[in-house]
Order: structure tokens, then C-alpha cells, then sequence
């Protein structure tokens, strides 16, 4: 991280939640990790807040194609 805040923990729920939906190994995670996480992280711990964004939303669109998870618009009351 370049001085960006932190991940934060509500991400990296989300994070491994997501690895979970998907399916993925731990080999598979890390890989996409480090193709995805600018090729550095071996850990989502190693993400910025703003990356950790951007992964989560390519995971989540990945989750949705799939059928193991759905999108809710930001604010939306469940």
C-alpha cells in the first residue's frame, strides 16, 4: 500500500466470503490475488481500502455470473 488507508475488516469478510461462493482453492485465491492485487498480494491484508474495492466488486460481478450471490444497490434495506 502507497499511503492509502488500510483494508478494513468489513472487506476482508467480504473478501473470503466471496472466495467461498466462488468455490475457489486457496491456490486459486492467491493466484487472483496476485494477478488482480497489482502483483504483490499474498494477502487481501495487503490491499489498500480502494483496491480492496475494486477486487470485491470484479469477485462479486464473477459471484453473480455464477448464481452464488447477489448484488444489493448501496443503502438498500433488507
Amino acid at each position: 500500500m502507497r499511503g492509502e488507508e488500510m483494508i478494513t475488516p468489513a472487506q476482508i469478510k467480504k473478501i473470503h466470503a466471496l472466495k467461498n461462493r466462488l468455490g475457489w482453492s486457496d491456490e486459486q485465491y492467491r493466484q487472483y490475488l496476485m494477478t488482480e492485487g497489482d502483483g504483490f498480494a499474498m494477502s487481501c491484508k495487503d490491499l489498500s481500502e480502494a483496491e480492496a474495492d475494486r477486487l470485491i466488486k470484479k469477485m462479486e460481478l464473477a459471484a453473480v455470473a455464477k448464481g452464488v450471490w447477489k448484488r444489493y444497490a448501496e443503502g438498500a434495506v433488507l
